[in-house]
């Protein structure tokens, strides 16, 4: 499978991740606990998936600084999305500051990881 599918696997798991994520938001508490297990199992494949491309990637050729910059961010927003998103799905009721930082990382994450892609795949 070509490195264009693989990323366009990613993003299509992100934009159905952020999908169901969006559906347990609306119907509030309690979470439907299918709707999210598809959820968290969904965020963990995005996570596999993108660290195992960019290992692949970074075999063949050694990025630049601002590429492993925007990875690394990219991947602490990720770890961000799966703590706030576990203090979310718990019994108990959160601050809002807590879904607001769930917020932000679920927008900020895909444009940094699409740059990061952008530039990795781009020589």
């Amino acid at each position: 499978m070509n490195t264009t599918l693989k990323i366009i696997g990613i993003a299509l798991f992100y934009i159905i991740t952020i999908g169901s994520g969006i559906v347990m938001h609306k119907q509030g508490r309690p979470f439907k606990p299918m709707l999210a297990m598809i959820h968290k199992l969904l965020a963990l494949a995005i996570i596999v998936f993108t660290i195992l491309l960019v290992r692949n990637a970074v075999a063949e050729a050694i990025p630049d600084t601002l590429t492993i910059i925007l990875f690394s961010l990219t991947m602490l927003l990720m770890i961000s999305l799966f703590v706030t998103g576990a203090m979310l799905s718990g019994e108990k009721e959160m601050p809002k500051i807590i879904l607001i930082l769930h917020d932000i990382a679920t927008y900020v994450t895909p444009v940094t990881g699409g740059i990061s892609f952008f530039l990795l795949f781009s020589n």
